[in-house]
């Protein structure tokens, strides 16, 4: 504790996890202060034994050769769960333990969602599923764009879901490819709308 440091704990936990972005952000001035100066009762002032230092490079350098923590990292993450998929995997469980009529049709109710999602950015924007499947999108400038499209989304075609949320970047996509052309906004939501509209006619 008393010689790894914010930014050494701040890799580990972003080597270890592979189905969420880890964040860094805000101050990051003091990232090579040891952990232990945030540690309430530790006595920041005691250098560390020779020998506890000794053992924790030793540790690293035999992780370094090994591959020790993406070895350990990939056998937790077998059993993950992205976090778009929680609910669905909840409702899964559920059948699974309780198959009731209740959970079936909230499971079934999932699937339709998540089918329906897929159907909608697919038709609304052809053009830009190759980049999201590659993750290839561009990073988000036209924010106030971005936040039209999200605006006119939950009118016409409903709330936004935790699963939705992975198509944001179609929005983002969009945007960005029509910075040359910011009229061309209005033919973006004419097609948002009349897709959501025809959906929402035939169910």
């Amino acid at each position: 504790m008393g010689t790894e440091t914010l930014e050494d704990q701040y890799n580990t936990v972003k080597t270890e996890t592979t189905k969420s972005h880890v964040l860094q952000f805000g101050d990051l001035t003091f990232t090579s202060e040891p952990i232990g100066n945030f540690e309430s009762g530790n006595d920041s002032t005691n250098t560390p034994k020779f020998w506890s230092q000794f053992k924790r490079i030793g540790k690293n350098v035999l992780k370094d050769v090994t591959n020790w923590e993406e070895a350990a990292s990939t056998r937790k993450n077998e059993f993950a769960v992205d976090s778009r998929d929680i609910n669905l995997h909840y409702l899964y469980n559920m059948v699974m333990s309780d198959p009731t009529l209740e959970n079936n049709e909230a499971l079934q109710a999932e699937l339709n969602h998540r089918m329906t999602v897929d159907l909608q950015f697919a038709k609304m924007f052809p053009t830009h599923v190759d980049a999201v499947k590659n993750n290839t999108t561009p990073l988000p400038t036209d924010f106030e764009c971005y936040r039209r499209l999200i605006s006119t989304y939950e009118m016409e075609c409903g709330a936004i879901s935790d699963y939705s949320l992975k198509y944001m970047k179609y929005f983002v996509a969009e945007c960005e490819g029509m910075k040359s052309f910011p009229s061309a906004i209005d033919g973006t939501i004419h097609r948002m709308k009349s897709q959501c509209s025809a959906e929402n006619s035939t169910a």
